[in-house]
């Protein structure tokens, strides 16, 4: 009854949001309560969510809840969100983009690059084999980042705010020491 009720205000609010893409809130607080939720219900409405073509993602709160991990919903959680993502931006008003990483290069296992002022951090991306979509391979508050296997990297440079440069030029791993 719940999953098919959650399945049509989904879609109406998808019907109804015009251009705009929903991103879909899951309250963790509830999951593992008394007269909490399941599992196998935040899966099924997960999945229910997500195959409507307007829902662009998910927005979990409650990190107090998250943490406790009282019915393992954190094993669930990982289990729908298996790829690495970075947080959106979160300032106020205009994004103030750090300039991208220069002088990217690989050494002893290892992908460097020059310092950019006002990053807070830098992710790296991994290019995937059908070489149309990078994935993100961590994340580094230094300047560089020790690589696991081979393949083409780019780099991008944060704010603190999450704002996020352009990428860098590809440098491309195709042994490592």
């Amino acid at each position: 009854m719940l999953i098919r009720l959650y399945g049509k205000f989904v879609m109406r609010f998808a019907q109804n949001s015009g251009e705009s893409h929903l991103m879909v809130g899951y309250g963790i607080y509830m999951y593992g309560n008394k007269d909490g939720f399941s599992v196998s219900l935040f899966s099924s409405l997960y999945s229910k969510a997500k195959s409507k073509s307007k829902v662009e993602g998910a927005l979990l709160y409650n990190t107090s809840s998250l943490m406790e991990n009282k019915i393992g919903i954190t094993y669930a959680i990982k289990g729908k969100f298996g790829e690495k993502v970075l947080l959106p931006y979160l300032g106020r008003g205009t994004e103030n983009k750090p300039d991208k990483p220069n002088d990217v290069r690989i050494s002893n296992s290892s992908l460097t690059w020059s310092s950019v002022s006002g990053a807070a951090y830098y992710a790296i991306y991994k290019l995937d084999s059908s070489k149309k979509k990078a994935n993100l391979a961590g994340t580094s508050s230094s300047t560089s980042f020790k690589l696991t296997s081979t393949g083409v990297y780019y780099v991008s440079a944060l704010s603190k705010e999450n704002a996020e440069s352009e990428i860098s030029a590809p440098v491309s791993a195709d042994a490592l020491n």
